[in-house]
């Protein structure tokens, strides 16, 4: 039974293999009366959080699935309100395969306290790719209440603009 106070622990697999594998582990660790595992798509299951564990229960956030999606994960969590002030985002492999809406989002909001860092890809030491690692400062800080951040290719047609040599 879990007891009253004790942190909690959400990982989310797609795949069933791979969570079954996950919770023998935990099992063999003595460890699955604190960690969950939830097996399905983050986007579908980040709603369960807010029933499960109510507003502002998130202190800390690892995104670890296919990057191309953190910023609509990110959003839907700002937008359920699931994340207490100072939780700790932390996103790994944003460059490759990448997620420049979400480094550009959460570098230019003024609702994260954000650091990019660059690291060696695992066992690839000719390949670099980046953690970023941010702070939310909650809803109330600077222009959080804005609309979601802009989509990839409204990016993509800006950058081109910009990029375009002068007649």
């Amino acid at each position: 039974r879990l007891q009253e106070g004790c942190n909690r622990v959400t990982t989310m697999e797609i795949d069933p293999v791979h969570a079954c594998i996950a919770r023998h582990v935990l099992d063999m660790g003595r460890l699955s009366h604190i960690v969950e595992v939830w097996i399905g798509q983050v986007k579908d299951l980040i709603p369960r959080l807010g029933e499960e564990y109510g507003a502002m229960s998130l202190n800390m956030v690892f995104m670890d699935q296919r990057g191309t999606t953190f910023h609509d994960d990110l959003s839907q969590l700002e937008e359920l309100g699931l994340m207490f002030p100072s939780c700790r985002i932390v996103a790994d492999n944003t460059v490759k395969p990448g997620s420049p809406v979400y480094n550009w989002h959460t570098t230019v909001s003024e609702c994260y306290d954000t650091i990019n860092y660059s690291l060696n890809e695992f066992l690839e030491a000719t390949i670099e790719d980046w953690q970023v690692v941010c702070d939310y400062k909650g809803p109330l800080a600077g222009n959080c209440g804005r609309t979601r951040p802009m989509p990839w290719s409204h990016l993509m047609r800006h950058e081109a603009k910009e990029w375009q040599p002068e007649a």
